[in-house]
């Protein structure tokens, strides 16, 4: 029996139902390197070791293409696995992008003479994640309100209070303003604005 192996086909001269069944055998069969092949980067896959592995399989399927064409097949395989690591990898960069304030505080702004004091309502903002700048525009104020680590497992029922990045935007009434005072008590940032020449 004379068997003559091509990609997806398998040709055989021989007589008798043992040349038949032993060429159905071969034609079912992939070769031993495709298996181990496949074998190994199953365990990559499983252990994380894409990147490792990824040359080392690449250099055994080139030597081993000329023989098997089938090999192309793990090579694509290997390379859409490596480009699903390199997104998952820049997706774990997006997310240390600071986000978009998502709520504004609430304010209240009172002037005494020519002295501007503002209270913005910051219940469960420390002070240190406040951020307080005077510009042309008027105050801004921004920072970040946290989750208590207490709620962040647990089953939410109801979600009134904001969490996450804030900014408020505050414009000012006429005049030349400079910060005098900033302090945070009670749940409220305290915000004292004092024009030039004031003590």
């Amino acid at each position: 029996v004379i068997i003559a192996r091509a990609p997806g086909q398998l040709k055989f001269h021989g007589k008798g139902e043992g040349a038949e069944r032993h060429a159905r055998r071969l034609d079912r069969s992939p070769p031993p390197p495709a298996r181990q092949l496949a074998r190994s980067a199953q365990q990559a896959i499983l252990s994380g070791s894409i990147d490792s592995e990824h040359s080392s399989f690449r250099k055994r399927m080139q030597a081993m293409r000329s023989r098997d064409r089938s090999f192309w097949v793990w090579a694509e395989a290997l390379d859409l696995l490596q480009g699903a690591e390199r997104l998952r990898r820049q997706g774990f960069m997006v997310k240390t992008v600071p986000a978009a304030p998502c709520w504004e505080p609430s304010v209240d702004l009172y002037e005494n003479g020519d002295e501007l004091t503002l209270l913005v309502a910051l219940p469960g903002v420390s002070a240190r994640q406040v951020e307080v700048a005077l510009e042309e525009a008027g105050l801004v104020v921004r920072g970040e309100r946290p989750m208590p680590s207490v709620c962040q497992r647990a089953a939410i029922h109801r979600l009134e209070i904001p969490y996450g990045r804030f900014e408020r935007r505050i414009a000012l009434p006429p005049g030349s303003y400079r910060l005098h005072e900033q302090l945070l008590e009670d749940g409220f940032l305290i915000v004292v604005l004092r024009q030039p020449g004031q003590g």
